[in-house]
């Protein structure tokens, strides 16, 4: 039954080298294992170690580290230390010393109990058949005999390694305490107080605040809240407000009376009504007119509201959940936006860190989607080329996540030989100038006289600004004449700065 288990011996010479950077491939004529150096579908394993040794932490992390650069261990120097890391941080390795006082098998149990998705291996001085045993039913994977040989740890991690690399991407779990977040990718320092964050207000009615640049994932933040309440049987309710005519906008959210205006014919509940007991998501709530923002703050501050048209309050229980890319701040000393509303909406303010500055979570991002997108395309992509790579590494992304997904989509349906390569990419993410790229209607781009020599950016502000002039300001018709929605104008406006126009929308 042990066989295979209890690590006495270096199992053979021949290492592996993961899919984390490098692809190994053994060469037929001179039988030695090279590596290439490609990017492939992969991610950073975090290895949390439970050890009051400090000189055996130190040679694990100084070995796994040598070994791939993948590894990223987390020392613990108790149990309680182990637990309240575990409850906080996504890790996906555990390896436990059995001879440290309060790590026995009754912690082997609460780490199944509370966390059966992650592996542990075990470390122990007793060279005995019955201990292995009892921590193999324990749950451990793979039971070590101390002091530590390790090669047979690197051979032991590797097996667990392998498994993580074949499991898709989008169903590991990244959990805090009895949270799961299986729909959100990342686990670099900011997201990981996102997560922390959810964790904090999920069992709470307080109004949250989302912010964060559009193409972030700010809905899949709230829909995380959601589902980790006790409102996650409830109705899920998003909308967008600044898809909405201004006109619209009371009646959509509050719902209406029969003949409260022209077209309507019969009653019809509102949002709120339809996310009763459960999850409302306001999101770009920046766009918001100011009798919907009226309304708003009536029911923030009573929870009772009216259907246009009507006069019976209609009670509402409904956690509402805000969003915007805009500052709100500002829009509130700009008079744009009612200062007690903002106070109301953000009580908790949560931000989604945009893609720049998520570091490595660009490589979990784009095996999820490379695993997302692999029955779409037709034929295998594997991965992407180190200057592929290089290129997606170095770009800002303004559009964030979003953007990503439109980008490795594309690519992946131009890639051939199962590796996307620079050429599937477009000019602009690798710092080519596009001069079809900009998000501009030809007319207005090609009038100025020196289009092809502006940058992307330059190329859409000026762009933006002609069409304004055009529309005698209105952003309305300026969005209509470029060919793009309403918000996306007003996005670009604060991203590159072009003034707002003082002509009435």
């Amino acid at each position: 039954m042990l066989q295979g288990r209890v690590r006495r011996r270096v199992r053979g010479t021949e290492r592996q080298c993961l899919t984390t950077g490098v692809v190994s491939r053994r060469d037929s004529a001179s039988h030695v294992s090279s590596c290439e150096t490609l990017w492939t579908v992969s991610s950073t394993i975090e290895v949390l170690t439970l050890d009051a040794d400090g000189n055996a932490v130190r040679a694990m992390h100084d070995t796994l580290r040598r070994h791939n650069r993948a590894f990223r261990v987390t020392p613990a120097t108790n149990p309680d230390a182990a637990l309240a890391i575990l409850d906080v941080r996504p890790v996906q390795l555990v390896v436990v010393d059995l001879d440290m006082p309060g790590a026995g098998f009754d912690f082997l149990e609460e780490l199944r109990a509370r966390w059966s998705q992650i592996p542990v291996l075990v470390a122990s001085g007793r060279d005995s058949a019955r201990a292995a045993v009892r921590a193999l039913k324990c749950g451990a994977r793979d039971y070590l005999l101390r002091p530590l040989d390790m090669a047979e740890l690197v051979h032991s991690v590797d097996e667990v390694a392998r498994t993580l690399r074949n499991e898709p991407e989008h169903r590991k779990a990244r959990p805090i305490g009895s949270i799961s977040f299986s729909d959100i990718i990342g686990d670099c320092e900011a997201m990981r107080e996102v997560y922390e964050h959810i964790a904090t207000v999920r069992n709470s009615k307080i109004a949250v605040f989302v912010g964060g640049e559009t193409g972030t994932g700010k809905e899949l933040v709230t829909r995380a809240i959601h589902r980790a309440g006790p409102r996650a049987s409830a109705p899920f309710v998003a909308i967008n407000c600044g898809a909405i005519p201004e006109h619209l906008q009371e009646s959509e959210l509050f719902g209406h009376e029969k003949g409260a205006f022209t077209g309507a014919t019969a009653a019809r509940a509102g949002r709120f009504e339809q996310a009763e007991g459960g999850t409302l998501f306001l999101d770009e709530v920046g766009e918001l007119s100011a009798g919907a923002q009226v309304r708003l703050l009536r029911v923030l501050q009573d929870g009772t509201f009216a259907r246009v048209g009507g006069s019976e309050p209609v009670h509402s229980d409904v956690r509402i959940v805000s969003a915007t890319h805009r500052d709100l701040k500002q829009m509130v000393a700009r008079g744009e936006f009612r200062e007690d509303l903002y106070y109301r909406l953000i009580v908790y303010p949560i931000q989604v860190p945009p893609l720049r500055e998520r570091g490595s979570d660009i490589r979990r991002l784009v095996a999820h989607m490379i695993h997302k997108f692999g029955a779409d395309v037709g034929h295998p992509v594997e991965g992407l080329t180190p200057e592929a790579f290089r290129c997606i590494e170095t770009y800002a992304w303004p559009g964030n996540v979003r953007e990503l997904e439109n980008v490795v989509h594309r690519a992946m349906l131009l890639a051939s030989g199962g590796l996307i390569t620079k050429d599937c990419l477009p000019a602009n993410i690798c710092g080519e100038e596009d001069e079809h790229s900009a998000s501009a209607h030809p007319d207005e781009l090609g009038s100025h006289p020196g289009a092809s020599k502006l940058s992307l950016a330059d190329a859409e502000k000026h762009a933006i600004e002609r069409a304004l002039e055009a529309s005698g300001g209105n952003v309305t018709k300026a969005a209509k004449r470029l060919g793009i929605a309403r918000a996306t104008i007003y996005r670009k406006m604060q991203r590159l700065g072009v003034a707002h126009p003082r002509s009435a929308d």
